[in-house]
């Protein structure tokens, strides 16, 4: 299930973020499109207007409705 994938990437912070494709080159700049000079997993996480999951962590942990309903949406692919 690429569900798990994704919060097995979270739970790391290691996921295909901008910043981890730009220092592996695959990415031209690290920046979020929301502005925010870094685009991390805490970035995407709980700073990203665009993509913050409004949840609680422990609902990442616990793999929740409401935690997978959020990963399916998201418009990048960790």
């Amino acid at each position: 299930m690429a569900e798990w994938v994704v919060l097995n990437r979270l739970h790391t912070g290691h996921g295909h973020c901008k910043e981890l494709l730009f220092k592996w080159k695959m990415a031209d700049l690290p920046d979020c499109d929301c502005d925010h000079p870094f685009q991390t997993i805490h970035c995407i996480l709980k700073d990203c207007p665009i993509r913050e999951f409004k949840g609680k962590t422990r609902e990442l942990h616990d793999a929740t409705v409401e935690a997978i309903t959020w990963i399916k949406a998201l418009d990048i692919i960790l």
